[in-house]
Parts: structure tokens; C-alpha cells; sequence
């Protein structure tokens, strides 16, 4: 049970330190330091995966499951399920290798075909008036009316105006317009080609492609392990995770959205493209890995009939 007190987990070798609530069980504060322990159950406690030793400080007293998982041996020697240890106290944990979630080997490279070019994000060079005290029409208005010939009524979310105003006096009007249908999705300086990230969002991997949306080149791939492996092994365990705790499915689509942000900071530095050049973004996945990325409910998910909120693009 948690309290207002709050206490300090140390876990060795990593040398990493982080104060939770007393109360809060070694799984939990592991994941808060950024920790990825495996936990194939969930954390309910019956998979034994996420394995420690206390080495010092109070933690609760062995469940039945720790009993079940554990013997009296590895018991007497310390060692207890993360998943089932509550912190009383100021705790030093130890952490052994098995009990860490490693990288694997991620397969990036697939078949390839020749296939048209058609993106949905087309970019528009456009050179528009700077404005006067005698032409004094808004920035978006400027913009889309340059912008008539190729697409008229074209629209746009408050996002890209923040991005507009700045860089079209920053590039005395002279602009790349990004335009999906008659969206205005981004702006960026004159001839900065639009790019593309696709997203392969595994079970257990993720894979990430940049792409030249006017010629297809697949410019860069990176890889990494999907972040909620740490929270159930298979789809099954991640939706009775997100089931059991209130704010779960949203801290599992904020997990994710870090990983591909990280990966996408790892594709833009490793080519020297600019991330506002990404104008679009295409993620794939099976429905219970677009429902936890969107924190979409999932409670209907889990049970028969399986029914998805949203089978639409």
C-alpha cells in the first residue's frame, strides 16, 4: 500500500538511484529509473523472469507466488520477485543479467519491389508578398492563397501556423509548402524535399524507415526493442496490464511515443535531415499495438467478442 513517505531505491551494478513512494514494488520503481526488467506475466507475479536480490533495507514479506517461483534456498539468499517486493525502507537491490531485458538481433532489411511513386504529402515552392501596413492579411492567408493553383480552401492546425510565422520571415517568403489534399501539414525553407518515416510496430521489435516521398529512396532503417515488453511478453498480458491499472494504457503509448521519437532522432542525425522535413508518418502494427500506441481503450479488446474501437486508418 502506498503511503505520502517516500523512499530511496538504489539498484546495483547499474549505480542508478529513485525515490518512490513507500509502498511501491521494485517492478514498478525499476521501470520509473528506466530499467527494462523482463516481465513476459504482466507483473502478476508467476512468470519468476524479473528476478532480485535485496541486499539491504525493508521490503514486504514473500507472497505466495515468490513462495511458489522461488526456493528456500534462493529465498534465504535474498532473492525475491520485483513484481511482488514492496519498499518500507531505503533499499539496495541487486540485479542480475538474466533479469534484464537485452537487445536482440533486429532484421531490418526485407524484399523490395518496384513500386509507383504516388505520397499522399506533396511539397509546393511558393514566393509570397511580405506583408505592408497596406496588406496586412494574416500569415495562413498569405500562404494559402500562394498556395489557390494547386489546392483551393486550403486549411491547416495551429501546430504549423507556430511554424510559419517565424521561419517565413526567417526566409523573407520564400517557402516549401508541405500540402496533404487541401491540409497545409508543414512548412519548411525553399527546396527542402519532403520525407517520410514508416513504422513496422512490433510485438517485441520496432522497426523505422525514412523515405524520399518524391522518389521512394529509402534513405536510413533503425531498429529497437518496443518498451512494453517490460510490462507482458505477448499482446494478451500487455492488455490484462493496461486492465489492471488505471493509467496503464496511457503510460504504455507514452513509452512507445519516446521509443519513436528516439528512433526518429536517430534516423534525421545519421543522415543530416532536418525533422521538420518528416512530413509524414505511417505506423503499422496488429490492432492491439495500434490501440496501446493510440491509448485507445482496450477493456473490449481483451474479451470475447475481441472487438477493436476502430478498425480505420
Amino acid at each position: 500500500m502506498e503511503t505520502n513517505e517516500t523512499v530511496q531505491v538504489e539498484f546495483e551494478p547499474i549505480g542508478r538511484r529513485i525515490d518512490v513512494a513507500a509502498g511501491t514494488d521494485l517492478l514498478n520503481a525499476a521501470q520509473a529509473a528506466g530499467i527494462s526488467l523482463a516481465s513476459s506475466c504482466g507483473g502478476i507475479g508467476n512468470c519468476g523472469q524479473c528476478r532480485v536480490t535485496v541486499l539491504a533495507g525493508s521490503v514486504s514479506p514473500p507472497t505466495e507466488n515468490e513462495i511458489t517461483v522461488l526456493s528456500d534456498v534462493e529465498r534465504q539468499a535474498g532473492q525475491r520477485l520485483a513484481c511482488s517486493t514492496s519498499v518500507l525502507d531505503d533499499v539496495k537491490v541487486d540485479i542480475p543479467t538474466s533479469s534484464l531485458i537485452t537487445a536482440q538481433r533486429l532484421q531490418l532489411a526485407g524484399d523490395s519491389r518496384s513500386l509507383p511513386v504516388d505520397p499522399i504529402i506533396h511539397g509546393h515552392p511558393i514566393s509570397v508578398p511580405a506583408p505592408t501596413l497596406h496588406d496586412p492579411r494574416s500569415d495562413v492567408t498569405r500562404v494559402a492563397e500562394a498556395l489557390a493553383a494547386q489546392q483551393p480552401d486550403v486549411w491547416t492546425e495551429p501546430a504549423v501556423v507556430r511554424q510559419l510565422t517565424p521561419l517565413a520571415r526567417q526566409e523573407a517568403w520564400h517557402l516549401t509548402a508541405y500540402l496533404r489534399q487541401a491540409e497545409l501539414v508543414g512548412v519548411v525553407p525553399q527546396g527542402t524535399r519532403p520525407v517520410g518515416m514508416a513504422v513496422d510496430l512490433g510485438t517485441t521489435k520496432i522497426a523505422a524507415y525514412l523515405v524520399d516521398l518524391a522518389t521512394g529512396e529509402e534513405l536510413a532503417a533503425c531498429g529497437a526493442m518496443n518498451p512494453q515488453i517490460g510490462y507482458g511478453e505477448d499482446v494478451i498480458s500487455r492488455l490484462a496490464y493496461v486492465r489492471r491499472h488505471p493509467d496503464g494504457g496511457q503510460m504504455l503509448a507514452d513509452l512507445t511515443r519516446a521509443r519513436l521519437d528516439h528512433l526518429l532522432g536517430d534516423l534525421t542525425q545519421s543522415t543530416g535531415i532536418a525533422r521538420q522535413q518528416i512530413a509524414d508518418l505511417c505506423v503499422v502494427g496488429n490492432t492491439a499495438m495500434i490501440h496501446l500506441l493510440l491509448a485507445l481503450p482496450v477493456d473490449q479488446l481483451a474479451v470475447a467478442p475481441f472487438v477493436a474501437a476502430t478498425s480505420a486508418a
